[in-house]
């Protein structure tokens, strides 16, 4: 963070060519880290992928598709839901046209939070 040129140096947390690679991430941290960051005052964001993009809007925008996501993905591990049968129920429509690789990054995502999710809920 460049705080005098107002300038967010996000790396992956931030993509502005679609949807992040999640794998290695904890989705739930990365709620709480987008959260935190857009209380920086940034105008300019350098994402880890992508052109520089200006203002807020893509980082609020990620960081509701990650809650509806986990909202969702949730939803199915209480019920006890396969893998399978979650990246079915899954689909976020309100985000398809959010990003380019949207068809590709939810079934990713949806994996991912399934892991994640399964592990905590069982804890």
């Amino acid at each position: 963070f460049l705080p005098q040129e107002k300038v967010l140096c996000s790396g992956d947390l931030l993509v502005s060519s679609g949807l992040p690679y999640m794998a290695d991430g904890y989705i739930s941290e990365w709620v709480k880290t987008l959260t935190e960051i857009e209380q920086l005052d940034f105008d300019t964001v350098i994402p880890g992928h992508g052109p520089v993009f200006k203002g807020k809007e893509l980082l609020k925008t990620f960081r509701s598709y990650l809650l509806a996501l986990v909202a969702e993905v949730e939803k199915q591990v209480k019920k006890d839901a396969t893998l399978e049968q979650t990246l079915k129920e899954v689909q976020l429509p309100q985000f398809a046209d959010k990003f380019p690789n949207f068809s590709q990054g939810l079934a990713e995502n949806v994996t991912k939070s399934y892991e994640e999710l399964s592990r905590k809920l069982s804890q």
